[in-house]
């Protein structure tokens, strides 16, 4: 380990690809108080890349006391705070994010998603209307409001036409028709469901993490006497062995 004077930029730079070095720097320089604000950031958001997220917190927060944080490096810390469960902390930092003029659109649906981990939907769902007034063409920030305003308790048929307004702009995209066709089928409409699915092939399908997706799918196929689609719903379950990734495709809420 390098002493402070000689951890130059280029140093941390090289040693940021080791997620284990990267953990050594970080105690070095808390252990040695250091007040290099700009290194502090640097590391913390390569702890926070590596998942370890209770060092990059500890770094961060001597970085806050030193510089000012970018959106990207604040929203890292937000991540610290929503995982270590200090939700008062992580709700007034995630505030300050989204009221940002400059924030871009991609870290307002990061911090909608941190809002939603937490349980303040209502905050989510607003962040996430910011986000589209800003980018009105984001699919992802459509189909994210659908999600926000399934859990507030929006009728489903507001709910539906902001999932078709995402598949509008990003028709090949599988979790927004899977989606949408999940939230069909709990209303019984499975004509509707089938359309939004029926030209799923084997490329479509292997994008699917979901083993509850596959045998709802499966079902809906088998209604529709879609044996092709039948056959690739069960080789895609027999040959992934998911069931413990069970409900990563969120279904709107009727």
């Amino acid at each position: 380990m390098p002493d402070r004077d000689n951890l130059k930029e280029s140093d941390i730079h090289s040693r940021m690809q080791d997620a284990d070095t990267v953990a050594q720097v970080a105690d070095f320089l808390i252990k040695s108080d250091s007040n290099d604000g700009h290194t502090l950031k640097q590391i913390g958001l390569a702890l926070n890349a590596a998942g370890d997220l209770p060092r990059c917190q500890e770094i961060l927060e001597m970085a806050q006391m030193l510089v000012p944080l970018s959106a990207s490096t604040e929203l890292a810390l937000a991540e610290c705070y929503v995982a270590a469960g200090n939700a008062d902390l992580a709700i007034g930092l995630l505030d300050h994010i989204a009221r940002s003029a400059s924030v871009e659109t991609a870290t307002l649906l990061r911090v909608a998603s941190l809002f939603k981990e937490i349980n303040c939907n209502r905050e989510a769902w607003l962040t996430c209307r910011e986000a589209i007034r800003k980018s009105p063409d984001d699919a992802q920030a459509w189909f994210d409001l659908s999600i926000y305003m399934g859990r507030l308790g929006f009728p489903f048929s507001k709910v539906e036409r902001v999932i078709q307004q995402a598949i509008d702009l990003e028709p090949d995209n599988v979790v927004f028709r899977v989606s949408l066709a999940a939230g069909l089928l709990k209303l019984g409409r499975e004509p509707h469901a089938y359309a939004l699915v029926r030209r799923f092939g084997e490329k479509e399908l292997r994008q699917i993490c979901c083993s509850n997706c596959l045998e709802n799918l499966r079902a809906l196929y088998e209604q529709a006497d879609d044996w092709q689609c039948v056959s690739l719903c069960n080789e895609q379950i027999v040959q992934r062995n998911i069931t413990e990734a069970r409900g990563c495709c969120e279904a709107p809420e009727e």
